[in-house]
């Protein structure tokens, strides 16, 4: 392979490379918590760093009494394609009842979106039941999704919502490391441009040692 095919095979994987990284449209990892992008309901917030149970810091952790709900501020989704995150329920066999006192059947929690701040949309049901004492989920999971269609739009909300607990310090769980990502973009003129000269090189290099086997022989 000549240099100049090397050189321009370089070029292309690097911009090509580029085009394939999805853009971040919205992010937290709650170290610590950004709440300009949150509208936390009073039994929810941001804690357990060094407490068994948490990862790496601080997770947003649901516990209190009354409605527990994350909600996110309204967010450009009109290139949105993927929000993922982790999340666990409670075992407190494993990690104690201070932050992870078991979640029962039916206290699961849900993923919803909005389009106006008022109405809702289920998106998908977080099983928070598996992780109970003797269940062989005890870690947390990683949660990936499309965003649909639907949700795709210049005002999007996402809300994490428990359907149904017992109380303060009863059927805990949380959430972590939120995010949203765009579609990835479409190869740019420039990457269509490294083919084209690719392809010229290959071909002006092949006459030239066609050319040069030929007088040779």
């Amino acid at each position: 392979m000549s240099d100049r095919i090397a050189s321009a095979i370089v070029l292309l994987t690097l911009l090509c490379s580029g085009t394939a990284n999805a853009e971040v449209l919205f992010s937290d990892n709650f170290d610590p918590i950004d709440s300009s992008q949150w509208t936390l309901t009073s039994s929810v917030g941001a804690r357990g760093a060094g407490q068994a149970g948490f990862d790496f810091g601080n997770a947003l952790h649901f516990a209190g009494y009354g409605v527990r709900s994350a909600t996110t501020i309204p967010l450009d989704l009109t290139t949105g394609e993927t929000i993922e995150f982790d999340f666990r329920g409670g075992n407190e066999d494993i990690d104690g009842s201070l932050y992870w006192e078991d979640v029962d059947l039916g206290e699961d929690a849900v993923l919803e979106y909005s389009t106006d701040g008022t109405n809702f949309t289920v998106l998908d049901t977080l099983d928070l039941f598996q992780f109970r004492d003797d269940s062989p989920t005890t870690t947390w999971l990683k949660y990936t999704a499309t965003i649909p269609a639907a949700a795709r739009t210049s005002a999007t909300q996402f809300r994490w919502r428990q359907l149904d607990h017992n109380g303060w310090r009863w059927d805990e769980w949380g959430i972590d490391n939120v995010v949203i990502l765009s579609n990835s973009p479409e190869p740019s003129a420039w990457v269509l441009f490294a083919i084209t000269g690719i392809v010229m090189v290959f071909r002006r290099t092949r006459r030239t040692a066609g050319a040069v086997a030929a007088s040779s022989g």
